[in-house]
């Protein structure tokens, strides 16, 4: 015989609490950079490419994400720190790289994308809810409990 477990809101709170913190630890392996000091990756980066700093530039390229050639060979340091480059004409030194930030459209596409996809989840979830109790109020298979009172 089966024994059933009652599954009480502590028990789903210790799980839920628990299964994010491991999803965390394994994103903090898997996810953190070879070299997470910042000064460490800037001493990495060729005095050329570093032009901007002291001097004036121009864009010549907009913020782009790094490929993974770029991030293995031709600008690792840079590309290390944020993930994007983008190529600029310094006056002095010449054409240069310099880390960048992700454009801000390309952040919010992926929000309202996340919000998107989260309304969808939610609508379909509501859907098929109304549709499972329609289901099994039609086949009168309901809990007496959860019919709503009526009043006559």
């Amino acid at each position: 015989m089966v024994k059933r477990v009652k599954c009480t809101a502590v028990r789903v709170l210790f799980g839920a609490a628990g299964l994010t913190w491991v999803a965390l630890v394994i994103e903090s392996y898997v996810l953190a950079p070879a070299l997470e000091d910042p000064e460490e990756l800037i001493s990495l980066i060729k005095s050329r490419d570093l032009c901007w700093i002291n001097e004036e530039y121009d864009p010549l390229d907009d913020c782009q994400k790094c490929s993974y050639a770029e991030r293995a060979f031709i600008v690792p340091a840079l590309c290390q720190l944020t993930g994007y480059r983008q190529k600029v004409q310094c006056y002095f030194s010449g054409e240069a790289y310099r880390s960048c930030d992700m454009l801000v459209w390309q952040e919010e596409f992926r929000f309202w994308l996340f919000e998107g996809l989260a309304a969808a989840i939610g609508v379909i979830a509501g859907l098929s809810t109304a549709l499972r109790y329609q289901k099994l109020r039609s086949q009168g298979r309901l809990n007496p409990y959860l019919l709503p009172k009526t009043s006559v």
